[in-house]
């Protein structure tokens, strides 16, 4: 595609993002608590926005539920490819590397200072009902002169930026297979951000650091293209671009953008962006206005209440005096007004009132509606009601989001293949941990990023080991499946398993354990007596005389003394008592 082309495009893409645009805009209105209401007035309609008041519903809404359903370390599960209808050692070698990289690679990403898998979520469910990840190897990896693998095993040889969907233009009728084949970004970007990553830009030195000039990205499966402020970004240490008009080839071998939507829109014949890319907050905008506005209705009320506004009203058609305004005080508390009227004046007071009751219950009703949205277990808020019943109420609140948090899990997973292409496809780019010829073992990359309710998770376990005892599944499965571990943590889990079940029934095992802890003790000599005095009670052998209740012959009736045993005739025999 020509530059001209690409600008074309960029131009067409505007036009028909602009209505999904406008929409992810008044959504993050909704997310900061910016949006416009009807403020109070007064009598004489003048605006108070002194008492306009916001609750911040949306924005405790998507943090409490990001939070409640996002893992900050989600978890990478590598598919091995079968030959000849099963699955190979090495395959499945390959495919538990690749995994267990990868896995590193979410503890690193999650451990940041903005967790990038809770924000995708932030995106596609409640401001943009999208999301974008862009990956881009590391230049100064790519470039390193030296084995990076060596010095640096722990880097990551691609970045994962989110882009802000408000600025990514991509046409939904020409995606394939769910991938979008062409991706441009377009937006103001700040001049010294853009001379750190292109710093071969000549423009640079024309302005300053803190200035904001446009930017356009262009990707396709062929060939890609940036510019800022008209310029071709894309250019030689020595100046030069890399081909004549700033284009270059796509080494990647795919359009490394992974994008999914929410999943609460709709595709349409004509594929609106605007239905694909749905929100939650969308669904929900009008109960929050109202609740907002109601809000700020009450708080004026109640404030003009507690500080009654009077009237006094004159009917008598006579002017009450000049010094009317300095002899009475309304609004002053404990302030004693002497008013003279004209005689035969008929004055009535009128204070402000509280709302009526049908209001209260009217405000009553607008809170259950947002409280369905977000349920009071959720928001850690006890009912009243059964714990049966609050259990019902957070299982509903969450299964609402199961297909955003599927599909960023999805958004993962794509966005983590393509950094495994990218790193096979540059010279010297595989991760330290991986192999050549890894990636062509495995046939997909699952990532959940879904954080596990405690309760389901007990649930789950207590059927795991149920199948577990029965023999169904074996401790690999039990791990992998029901206690949500890797394939590496479950490997670790089992040898562990294995080892702890010998040395609690395997006799040679707890004698070690013994004589350890007796040398710990200090007490060998005491454990090598005891031990000769077991073994010989059981061949029987007495090895000490003892008698009676010592463990020796039992005595022959109650006899303890030589004089007993004269008289035997006379001890066995017992007075009949009376």
């Amino acid at each position: 595609m020509e530059i001209k082309e690409i600008k074309d495009f960029k131009v067409q893409m505007e036009n028909r993002h602009a209505q999904r645009i406008s929409q992810q805009s008044i959504d993050q209105k909704f997310f900061t608590d910016t949006f416009f209401i009807p403020h109070v007035k007064t009598k004489e309609g003048k605006k108070v926005s002194e008492y306009e008041i916001r609750t911040g519903f949306v924005s405790e809404m998507a943090n409490g539920f990001t939070q409640q359903l996002i893992n900050s370390i989600p978890k990478v599960y590598v598919k091995p490819k079968m030959k000849n209808g099963k699955v190979t050692k090495e395959t499945e070698q390959a495919s538990d590397r690749i995994a267990s990289v990868m896995n590193h690679w979410c503890y690193k990403l999650g451990k940041q200072s903005h967790n990038p898998f809770k924000d995708t979520f932030k995106k596609l469910a409640f401001t943009r009902g999208e999301a974008w990840v862009y990956v881009p190897h590391k230049p100064e990896l790519a470039m390193y002169d030296g084995k990076w693998q060596d010095e640096y095993p722990d880097d990551i040889p691609v970045h994962f930026i989110l882009y802000d969907p408000m600025v990514v233009y991509s046409e939904p009728s020409e995606y394939i297979d769910g991938k979008p084949t062409r991706v441009l970004v377009s937006y103001k970007r700040m001049v010294s951000d853009i001379a750190s990553n292109y710093p071969y830009w000549t423009k640079a030195r024309n302005h300053k650091d803190n200035e904001e000039v446009e930017f356009l990205l262009y990707c396709d499966q062929k060939m890609s293209y940036a510019e800022a402020d008209n310029e071709p970004l894309f250019r030689t240490p020595r100046g030069k671009y890399v081909n004549e008009d700033g284009r270059k080839s796509n080494i990647y071998g795919c359009v490394n953008f992974a994008h999914t939507y929410s999943g609460w829109g709709v595709e349409t014949e004509g594929k609106d962006p605007e239905l694909l890319a749905f929100t939650r907050t969308r669904m929900i905008r009008g109960r929050v206005e109202e609740d907002t506005s109601m809000a700020t209705d009450f708080r004026y009320n109640i404030h003009a209440f507690a500080f009654k506004h009077r009237t006094l009203v004159n009917k008598s058609g006579q002017e009450i005096g000049q010094d009317f305004s300095r002899e009475y005080h309304p609004n002053e508390p404990g302030k004693l007004s002497i008013l003279n009227i004209p005689a035969g004046a008929d004055m009535t007071v009128e204070e402000t009132q509280l709302f009526d009751a049908p209001v209260f219950a009217y405000r009553g009703q607008v809170k259950a509606d947002l409280n369905a949205a977000y349920p009071a277990p959720l928001r850690g808020s006890a009912t009243g009601s059964s714990g049966r019943q609050e259990d019902i109420l957070s299982s509903h609140g969450l299964t609402m989001y199961d297909c955003v948090v599927e599909n960023n899990s999805t958004l993962w997973a794509e966005a983590f293949q393509i950094a495994c292409k990218i790193s096979y496809n540059l010279p010297d780019m595989i991760p330290y941990g991986m192999k050549e010829g890894d990636h062509e073992s495995y046939t997909e990359i699952v990532v959940n990023t879904r954080r596990e309710d405690p309760v389901a998770v007990a649930r789950k376990r207590a059927e795991g080991l149920q199948l577990y005892e029965r023999g169904v599944i074996d401790l690999e499965e039990l791990f992998i499946e029901y206690y949500g571990k890797t394939k590496e943590e479950a490997m670790k889990l089992k040898a562990r398993t294995w080892i702890e079940q010998a040395m609690r029934t395997n006799p040679v095992f707890q004698q070690l354990i013994i004589q350890t802890a007796a040398e710990e003790m200090g007490k060998e000599e005491q454990l090598a007596q005891l031990q000769m005095q077991l073994q010989e009670a059981s061949t029987g052998i007495n090895p000490v005389s003892n008698y009676g209740s010592k463990g020796g012959q039992p005595r022959t009736g109650n006899i303890k003394t030589p004089r007993g045993m004269e008289m035997a005739d006379q001890s066995s025999f017992h007075e009949m008592r009376v």
